[in-house]
């Protein structure tokens, strides 16, 4: 859900924010982490960054989604 859209941009400009620098954007789970994180090019890890700092900071939680 953390991927879903946030306040500067919706789920779809984040997915296209990273691809269009040839990245993509995933995260995995284990017993006693969550890890997020974007596969890019070494001179786009800035842009990167910022793009999951957003997530992390500003993620947006739809009700409907939860309760589905």
């Amino acid at each position: 859900m953390i991927f879903k859209g946030i306040e500067k941009r919706t789920a779809r400009e984040l997915e296209e924010e990273i691809e269009n620098m040839g990245g993509h954007l995933n995260a995995y789970t284990s017993r006693e982490h969550t890890a997020y994180y974007a596969k890019v090019m070494d001179n786009d890890v800035p842009k990167a960054l910022d793009i999951l700092a957003d997530i992390l900071q500003n993620s947006k939680f739809d009700e409907n989604r939860i309760n589905r």
